[in-house]
């Protein structure tokens, strides 16, 4: 397996630190990994194994990688009613476009560049219906482009901007925090919040395949008035501040140490891609 090709600096490692290490080289040794979960395989693998490697689609078991696919596309679940009007406001426009340049009837026939960007986006949204986002659909969902053609749309249809950022924030996974850092919760949504944190996606135009990219690190906490070494909200990972006892407290302690062994700038680089044909049960977001 590779290894770390460089060292973090050097962080004093307290006695409780030794102590969290040492416990989790042990556990690493005696427990059964292929049954568990993403975030404790991803753990060991990079904080007591010190592996390298990217953590890819393939470091994810089938039920994972469609997890985090569905986490992905419930995002849009606020904009399911706009974009069900949207496609069918396109596809008529679209319908009446054909019947007058059938008909040779030019006063209603739509502008060209009107043409490409109502087909583009009715495309997108039946894709995506599909189970499957594309650049296009990012686009038109982010509102970061905002051509001439779409401002239209959303003006005849009343609808408003939309402007859902192709990132993955916390408050995405629908659970809480303290949830999430329970060592004992195993869900995917709790998982994938520990795992990837916030994250950013985009699509890959030429495979089509769902991409996600960062650093797998762990902040260096703060210490509070006792010198009790608690969590801070990163990029890279969120901690926060955990009971003396507990799920949270032991959660707290080992992104403690994480965060002395594999700070920032010293992690693993994440790179999934996610194949987005979803099986059929899934496949059916929107217009039920």
């Amino acid at each position: 397996m590779p290894l770390l090709n460089k060292l973090p600096p050097k962080e004093k490692l307290t006695f409780g630190d030794r102590l969290v290490g040492k416990g989790l080289e042990l556990y690493g040794k005696i427990v059964d990994r292929e049954s568990l979960p993403l975030n404790k395989r991803m753990l060991l693998e990079s904080v007591v194994d010190l592996r390298k490697d990217p953590i890819t689609a393939e470091s994810m078991r089938p039920a994972e990688r469609e997890g985090l696919l569905n986490v992905i596309r419930a995002k849009y679940k606020p904009i399911e009613k706009d974009l069900n009007r949207m496609e069918k406001y396109l596809a008529d426009s679209l319908a009446s476009h054909q019947k007058a340049v059938a008909k040779k009837d030019k006063d209603n026939t739509m502008y060209p560049e009107f043409v490409a960007q109502f087909t583009k986006d009715l495309n997108a949204i039946r894709q995506f219906k599909k189970g499957v986002i594309t650049p296009e659909f990012i686009s038109l969902t982010s509102g970061d482009e905002l051509p001439y053609a779409r401002n239209y749309v959303h003006e005849q249809l009343g609808v408003p901007y939309f402007k859902i950022s192709p990132s993955l924030q916390y408050e995405d996974y629908g659970v809480s925090s303290e949830r999430a850092r329970n060592i004992y919760t195993e869900d995917l949504p709790s998982v994938f919040h520990t795992t990837f944190g916030r994250i950013g996606y985009r699509v890959d135009p030429k495979t089509n395949k769902l991409v996600l990219q960062e650093d797998y690190d762990f902040n260096l906490g703060q210490k509070t008035l006792t010198g009790q070494q608690i969590a801070t909200p990163s990029a890279e990972g969120e901690l926060s501040q955990a009971p003396d006892i507990g799920p949270q407290a032991i959660y707290n302690a080992i992104r403690a140490y994480a965060g002395k062994v594999l700070p920032p700038g010293y992690g693993r680089k994440v790179d999934v891609q996610l194949n987005q044909l979803a099986p059929p049960a899934q496949n059916a977001l929107m217009g039920r």
